[in-house]
């Protein structure tokens, strides 16, 4: 019977937003390429891999993804409604 084997692996993507962002009520459209991301952030970090543990039919598998991606708060704008 052969022993424990392993098997590490580590991934990368290239991440782009695009969608419809709300807080506290008010809606934005988000359409932002990868390019733009890594143009506008201060922060751009991304951890990925994977690891597998086998012993015959018994498997262990898990898998990472975590990022941080950062802007400066000069980029957002805000405004106020005023009602009639």
């Amino acid at each position: 019977m052969p022993g424990w084997t392993y098997r590490v692996t580590s991934y990368g993507w290239l991440t782009s937003l695009d969608g419809t962002q709300t807080v506290r009520g008010r809606s934005v459209e988000v359409d932002a390429s990868f390019i733009d991301i890594v143009e506008k952030s201060d922060t751009l970090v991304a951890l990925m891999g994977n690891v597998e543990a086998r012993n015959g039919l018994f498997a262990l598998y898990g898998d990472l993804v975590w990022s941080k991606v950062g802007v400066e708060g000069g980029n957002v704008r805000t405004r106020t409604l005023r009602l009639a």
